[in-house]
């Protein structure tokens, strides 16, 4: 926020009429004014703290909460915050408050590239179909039925005609195809209709697609989080949707989603969410009913770590003017076995990853073993150092610090550089500066979908990182996936896809993630899907 002269001055004028402090101007040009504090900087914070507590006022402690303060000075006030987030609302709604620990990224379906916004987005608006992993079927949404011709080049969809968009527009077939050219435009939904060649509706309920080539798989790829339905000239600023929960404020501290009592489906049980940014002694995601009369002591909290799709890596930069060379990555690759990693920083409480997939890990883990080799011999007169990227998280942190020393006894230097999902991510910085990067994120819940955007998703690093020609190779193995019927066949094409990337030295797989939650054992319904995200709408107490 800028502020012009005349009214900084009127700011200060108003602090030093309640006492705060003292404005001495300067004197004459270029002479600096001095500014008086009545008290310490602690006492001040000690002070508005108390006024929040007395004034229940749990927004504006959790604002302060996330500014440059020491957080131990927070420490006397957490039990009362949280005995204020258990108190009942002033109209008594059924609310659930989740606590974060980082900045929630604006929530838009063509830009979005994190799992936590992803899985919000399918909350606030549905897509054509849902697919059940457990029983591999799908279910209507918004389409109440489809039907494809012999080729699979041709797909149809019926459309309900009872559904309402949150701002109570009726959904038609051009809010369908509205929603399908916006993701052609995006980096996140290019990759899913690139094979698209013509869409159109015979009426105001019925859209048809069609195809270059067979799209058998079509069902599955409408089911992405950039293919949720919006209206027709919506804009990213005010994502509206069809969803179960309608959102009524996304800041990147805090997000409000409220029931939508107009909703096509079945209606959540709770009458909304809240999702509140708090950089304290919340390092886990924390659940917490806002009813009345609920203890908050730790014997009540239930720590859960919940399997999630994909994989921790590390990526190397291929596109870098000096890219690290084949034979310090094939160094790196031993200094960075995935057995020691998970053995000394997890105690084998996470599953090592030898593939995306969870399952085949399992299988490539003993070659894995067979292949490890104890010592190397690393020329003395590498000079070279190795820019590391590690998002910005004591869990990543600690991780990058053991893949440092690990380098260090095969004599490679590692330079740790941290970023945050609110900057460097997004920008080319990342890109241009660090060899390697070490990342988790998997924004897709299904597992073969989840791989396919891995792979493809111009938003992802693996399309940021990887060259030209191995981009052409990976794009030609996955087009041929995609018009594979056959579960032998695609099974064989995954296999050749991880084949390919290993002989690049494309990426180095470390684990297959949890994702942790301390759940208060009050709240009942708690539902998981495959990429450890809860389901809101099943969650009552």
């Amino acid at each position: 926020m800028v502020l012009f002269q005349t009214k900084c001055k009127k700011k200060l004028k108003k602090y030093e009429e309640r006492n705060l402090l003292e404005y001495i101007p300067g004197k004459g040009r270029g002479n600096l004014s001095t500014i008086i504090f009545r008290n310490n900087f602690h006492s001040e914070v000690y002070n508005v703290l108390t006024n929040c507590i007395e004034n229940n006022d749990i927004k504006f402690a959790l604002q302060l909460s996330q500014l440059s303060i020491p957080q131990d000075w927070f420490s006397p006030f957490l039990e009362k915050i949280h005995t204020l987030f258990n108190d009942g609302s002033k109209n008594e709604d059924n609310i659930l408050r989740f606590i974060i620990n980082r900045k929630i990224t604006v929530l838009d379906p063509t830009t979005v590239s994190l799992h936590f916004e992803a899985s919000l987005i399918k909350q606030i608006s549905n897509t054509l179909v849902n697919y059940n992993e457990e029983e591999d079927i799908f279910t209507p949404s918004v389409a109440i039925d489809w039907s494809h011709n012999e080729k699979f080049t041709t797909w149809n969809f019926n459309i309900r005609k009872n559904i309402l968009f949150h701002n109570e527009k009726r959904l038609n077939g051009n809010d369908i195809l509205f929603t399908f050219e916006e993701a052609i435009k995006s980096s996140t939904g290019k990759w899913l209709l690139c094979n698209l060649k013509n869409m159109y509706c015979t009426s105001e309920f019925s859209v048809h697609f069609e195809f270059k080539t067979p799209e058998p798989a079509f069902l599955k790829l409408v089911t992405h989080y950039s293919l949720v339905i919006r209206p027709v000239l919506s804009n990213s600023k005010s994502f509206i949707g069809c969803g179960q929960f309608k959102l009524i404020e996304s800041k990147s501290n805090y997000v409000c989603l409220k029931s939508f009592s107009k909703y096509f489906k079945e209606l959540p049980l709770i009458d909304g969410v809240e999702f509140w940014l708090m950089n304290s002694n919340f390092k886990k995601w924390l659940i917490v009913p806002q009813k009345k009369n609920i203890t908050t002591n730790t014997n009540a909290i239930n720590p859960i770590g919940v399997t999630r799709s994909g994989v921790s890596y590390l990526i190397f930069n291929k596109n870098k003017a000096n890219p690290v060379e084949p034979f310090i990555i094939n160094y790196l690759k031993a200094a960075f076995n995935s057995l020691h990693f998970v053995s000394e920083l997890y105690d084998n409480k996470t599953p090592k990853a030898y593939s995306y997939f969870y399952k085949n890990s399992k299988t490539k883990e003993q070659a894995s073993k067979n292949d490890w080799v104890d010592t190397f011999n690393f020329p003395d007169d590498s000079d070279r150092t190795i820019q590391l990227a590690v998002y910005d998280h004591p869990r990543f942190i600690r991780e990058a610090s053991w893949l440092k020393k690990q380098a260090a006894s095969f004599k490679i230097k590692l330079e740790i550089k941290t970023y945050s999902f609110n900057d460097d991510f997004f920008t080319e910085k990342i890109i241009l500066d660090s060899d390697i990067v070490l990342a988790t994120d998997i924004p897709v819940t299904d597992i073969e979908l989840g791989y396919l955007d891995f792979l493809l998703n111009k938003n992802l690093l693996f399309q940021k990182f990887i060259n030209k020609t191995q981009k052409n190779t990976i794009n030609s193995l996955t087009d041929k996936y995609r018009t594979s019927v056959s579960f032998e066949q695609k099974a064989i094409l995954i296999n050749q896809i991880e084949d390919y990337i290993n002989q690049e030295n494309i990426l180095i797989y470390l684990y297959h993630p949890l994702k942790y939650y301390d759940i208060h054992s009050f709240i009942n319904g708690v539902e998981f899907d495959s990429n450890g995200n809860i389901a809101l709408d099943k969650l009552w107490w």
